[in-house]
């Protein structure tokens, strides 16, 4: 197995399989996403999610109040299996999230290998320290991304029963 550059971007893919009808997960899902069409103000405070919900997909984000942009952006689709639904779901940062995380790291990698070579050639170890800011930006991302992923898989776990089933475990 090669290494990738994807295999840095933080993301995590898992599949439910549950006793719910695509009608009855699309019903549980709405009951926690602002999908915006709500009446009254006071009713989006009782939701965890924001997004869409929809014709057998969903795409939404957990409402946090802080490291908004390291909130994993959830996209899932829904399909019928006998005995219930299978949820295919994808968590990933935001494109731009991503976008910026990558030029950060590269930009940090390039500081990091100029900065060994100026030490390697004055013999002194300062520039070794900049070896260590892209490992930094990498761990703060996948830090932030890891928990908010584990939140929203447990949210999702706990709303869909789960079936036994012959096709493996749930991921």
């Amino acid at each position: 197995m090669a290494f990738e550059l994807s295999d840095l971007i933080p993301s995590r893919s898992l599949v439910i399989y549950t006793t719910c009808s695509p009608e009855e997960i699309e019903r549980r899902l709405t009951e926690h996403v602002d999908t915006g069409r709500q009446r009254a103000a006071s009713d989006k405070l009782a939701y965890s999610y924001r997004g869409e919900v929809g014709h057998g997909r969903f795409k939404m984000w957990r409402i946090t109040e802080t490291r908004g942009s390291l909130v994993p952006m959830i996209e899932g689709r829904v399909e019928a299996s006998p005995g219930g639904a299978r949820v295919h779901v994808e968590m990933r940062l935001h494109i731009v999230v991503t976008a910026f995380m990558i030029g950060w790291i590269t930009s940090a990698g390039i500081g990091a290998v100029i900065g060994a070579i100026g030490a390697v050639r004055s013999g002194t170890m300062g520039g070794w320290f900049t070896l260590v800011l892209p490992a930094m930006g990498l761990a703060a991302v996948v830090g932030a991304f890891l928990p908010e992923a584990n939140k929203t898989e447990r949210f999702l776990l706990g709303v869909l029963p789960q079936r036994p089933m012959q096709e493996g475990p749930y991921r």
